[in-house]
């Protein structure tokens, strides 16, 4: 199993036409999140969160979501919608 973290790239976070397309659209960012398995089942379980609740931390961080998988199979990490972080899992 691998648990990943996931971000939209800030380019896309600047284009107010993808912020609203996915504003309170949960079934269409799982139909993006989706796309980063190979899989046509349905092979994951993701959690929404604020990114400025959760990494604030890091610089630059504001209040754009940022995403929480726990899926069987690893994710593609090369997409130029999403930043992909992810690790094995274990529970």
């Amino acid at each position: 199993m691998y648990f990943s973290r996931i971000r939209l790239r800030p380019e896309f976070l600047r284009s107010s036409q993808l912020n609203q397309v996915l504003q309170d659209n949960v079934y269409g960012i799982h139909q993006l999140l989706h796309d980063l398995f190979e899989s046509e089942k349905r092979c994951f379980l993701f959690r929404e969160e604020i990114a400025s609740q959760q990494l604030g931390y890091e610089k630059n961080v504001k209040g754009e979501p940022v995403y929480y998988l726990v899926s069987k199979q690893r994710p593609l990490e090369d997409t130029p919608l999403f930043k992909v972080e992810t690790k094995a899992y274990q529970p």
